[in-house]
């Protein structure tokens, strides 16, 4: 069955019947090899009966370089009508080449191997698959076939009746065969890509034993993400393994969740992986996910590396993938959450507080503050976990009891208020017992100012108007009903004769009367006029109107058509743009901020040493002012007395 490492698997030709010790030795080298799967390149195969199964247009090698050279000389012929055999039976496409299959000759020749090997099953499937695979060649087959197709290609485009009969051929087998010859497809796959032949038999066969035995890929993430590490500069090979790994989730969308989150995630920081996993990430979200099993798959453990992913800049995606990202990124978070996030935010909160620091971006900063607001307004096991992390986390504890004091008067109501206040007055007395040990550091004394300010907000007094107005309504009403059941009626009730003395019942009777008068007549006025008015204006205004209508849809039709050029240059440039201002607005706001203290240290400088020098010059300037301002009231002020009292005198006369 083996011809030689790594391939484990080989076909049968018509040529020669296999032997017993050639079964027993192909048996035996299958089992010490099929399981492994190692892209390296193959070794040369030595000369076995079933040679020809994969080496067909080699012909049947000679230890004799000289008798080599005599069967080209003697027989040049038939070299070349073989390269224009091969030549026709080169496809151009792959729909080409499933059309002239013929579903007969793959049963025949499954028929042949199962007669000539009865007694080695092992050795059906490569010969069945070699087969496919010489049918399927194609002329210059697309070296990157992962991306642009469908997730289920190639086996979407394959015949129904084809399709059965290659699915048939893995029913006789147990799943440890079926896995052994995955591993042999997936290998074989990976060496035929590097030497740039087609590899559409290994890809349909790798789909029909996925679809069955799912388990293939999910029991085995970290060791395709070692694979895929080994090979992460070689663009073939990494798609091939990423595209094999999707195979998983075609029929699950949890199962994909899965295998995302193991084998995808953790390799978003490589540029060529990263748009792959995008992209299959955005597919699986497409479907319809059952919340609890898909937070079963993904949970704190995955979606933090995610979170890490799109808000640091330690991880630098494209615009565009970083906007995709954003977008599904409130649905898994919400999958992460589960579906009772108050018992299990208690795991969120730790690794939330812990990347809470001050060197983190401000929009990193923002969503982990609104996780743990989140957390503590929800979880209710997170403020027992806060003030277990309190003491050997108070850096980042101090920005949150910032942010808390800051967005008090909108939070309070959210926050459950005993255990919160219990929270703060734990926080204050582990303050006054370190006080000794850290007082003066700069994370404890804002700590401390913001715990000794939420607990004035929580212990102040105010006065109740809410309850107050809720117990008197509730009061009125009972007394209200009393009277109502004990004088059997409101017309001989306290409340009947309190408003009758005072003139309520006359007033509310006369403005009921008013009220019913009025809204009558302007009913009666509108069910008359209302439907001539209508008509009237549906007459006058309705032809105009559609033929508005119909020229504004022309009108936005013209200009969409003539702004799209622009629209695709600005959803072209808008990122790249966007991506500028992100990366320069920093450095040009710390220049501008620089600028400006210089500026205000040097203008302060400045302004202290000319009123250093002013200062005394003004003084004396007022001293002097007051001085003679006093002297010139007290020569002036009998004039005006005088003035005065000689004005009153005469206005008195007159």
């Amino acid at each position: 069955m083996m011809a030689g490492p790594p391939s484990t698997w080989e076909t049968v030709t018509n040529k020669k019947k296999a032997t017993s010790n050639d079964k027993k030795a192909a048996r035996k080298n299958f089992k010490q090899k099929a399981t492994i799967v190692e892209d390296v390149a193959p070794l040369e195969n030595t000369e076995t009966i079933y040679s020809t199964a994969f080496n067909k247009n080699k012909g049947n090698q000679s230890s004799n370089s000289k008798s080599k050279e005599q069967v080209q000389n003697n027989q040049p012929k038939k070299k070349k009508e073989g390269n224009k055999v091969k030549q026709d039976i080169t496809s151009d496409s792959l729909e080409d080449a499933l059309k002239k299959l013929s579903l007969e000759d793959l049963e025949k020749q499954w028929e042949d191997v199962r007669i000539r090997c009865k007694s080695a099953p092992s050795l059906w499937l490569g010969d069945i698959v070699g087969f496919l695979s010489r049918k399927l060649d194609v002329k210059n087959p697309d070296q990157l076939p992962f991306s642009s197709e469908p997730p289920d290609y190639p086996c979407s485009i394959l015949d129904a009746k084809l399709h059965s009969f290659l699915s048939s051929t893995l029913n006789t087998y147990e799943t440890k065969m079926l896995k052994e010859f995955f591993d042999y497809c997936l290998n074989e796959m990976l060496n035929d890509l590097k030497k740039g032949q087609p590899v559409y038999a290994y890809r349909i066969y790798l789909q029909l034993l996925v679809k069955k035995h799912p388990t293939f890929i999910t029991n085995s993430c970290q060791h395709f993400k070692e694979m895929i590490k080994k090979r992460e500069n070689e663009r073939l090979p990494s798609f091939a393994l990423l595209w094999t790994c999707n195979l998983a989730g075609l029929q699950d969308p949890v199962t994909a969740l899965q295998v995302w989150g193991q084998i995808m995630l953790p390799m978003m920081s490589h540029k060529m992986i990263a748009p792959f996993a995008v992209q299959s990430l955005e597919r699986i979200l497409c479907g319809k996910l059952d919340k609890q099993k898909a937070n079963s798959v993904f949970g704190p453990s995955e979606f933090f590396p995610l979170l890490d992913v799109i808000f640091t800049s330690n991880v630098t995606l494209p615009p565009n993938l970083q906007k995709t990202l954003l977008k599904l990124y409130p649905k898994l978070k919400n999958i992460a959450y589960g579906t009772d996030p108050s018992s299990s935010l208690s795991e969120f909160f730790p690794s939330y507080l812990t990347r809470l620091t001050k060197d983190c971006p401000d929009n990193y900063k923002a969503e982990l503050l609104k996780g743990l607001l989140y957390c503590l307004s929800t979880g209710s096991l997170c403020l027992s976990g806060w003030r277990q992390m309190y003491v050997s986390h108070m850096a980042q504890s101090s920005i949150l009891l910032k942010h808390l004091v800051e967005t008090w008067s909108k939070i309070n109501s959210t926050l459950p208020q005993i255990q919160f206040h219990e929270t703060i007055r734990a926080f204050s007395l582990t303050n006054e017992e370190l006080a000794q040990k850290r007082g003066g550091k700069k994370d404890f004394e804002n700590c401390r100012k913001s715990c000794k300010f939420l607990l004035e907000q929580m212990e102040k007094k105010r006065f109740p108007w809410r309850p107050v107005a809720l117990t008197v309504f509730f009061l009125l009403v009972t007394a209200f009903v009393i009277d109502l059941i004990l004088h059997e009626g409101f017309k001989y009730s306290v409340t009947y004769q309190f408003m009758q003395k005072t003139g309520i019942s006359h007033v509310l009777k006369q403005a009921w009367t008013k009220i019913t008068l009025y809204s009558g007549i302007a009913f009666s006025w509108l069910a008359i006029n209302i439907p001539l008015y209508y008509a009237k204006v549906c007459e006058l205004c309705g032809p105009y109107l559609r033929l508005l209508v119909q020229k504004l849809e022309w009108i936005g039709l013209k200009v969409l058509e003539l702004l799209q050029p622009a629209i695709v240059y600005l959803q072209q440039q808008l990122p790249i743009l966007l991506q500028w201002i992100q990366t320069k607005a920093p450095i040009v706001l710390a220049a501008v901020q620089d600028n400006l203290t210089v500026a205000w240290n040097y203008i302060s400088s400045l302004t202290d040493s000319v009123l250093v020098v002013i200062l005394p010059y003004l003084v004396e300037a007022w001293e002097t002012l007051s001085f003679y301002s006093i002297i010139f009231w007290e020569s002036v002020e009998p004039a005006i007395s005088s003035a005065w009292l000689w004005l009153k005198t005469s206005v008195g006369t007159t």
